[in-house]
């Protein structure tokens, strides 16, 4: 199983990728939501994406998030510690993970969002 990985701040992102990693998954990782679109326009192919909302730059989570449903049926999980006027289940994504989470939390939720 692939997964795209979108977090801004460095020591989540290498947290992140471990525990997907141990989850079985392949991660590639990006920094910024343009840089993922970029990877995805590019061709990158995942079973799951698990997006930041708030990010530098002109592309948030949710905008990442609504991209890659239009052209794919990858699990995407969104998650964030403040999404303030951006609510994720209001814009038609169910799986939330809220920071601080534990990686129980996150396995937990990887395994719905795979399932669903």
């Amino acid at each position: 199983m692939d997964a795209l990985l979108v977090e801004d701040e460095k020591l989540l992102r290498e947290m992140l990728h471990s525990s997907l990693s141990d989850m079985g998954f392949d991660v590639e990782e990006a920094d910024s939501g343009e840089a993922a679109w970029e990877m995805v326009q590019n061709g990158l192919r995942f079973d799951l994406l698990l997006t930041d909302v708030r990010m530098p730059g002109t592309i948030d989570g949710i905008d990442l998030a609504k991209r890659v449903k239009s052209i794919s049926d990858a699990a995407i999980i969104v998650m964030s510690g403040f999404v303030g006027s951006r609510n994720p289940a209001a814009e038609g994504f169910n799986h939330f993970l809220a920071k601080p989470f534990t990686e129980g939390r996150l396995s937990q939720l990887v395994k719905k969002a795979m399932a669903d």
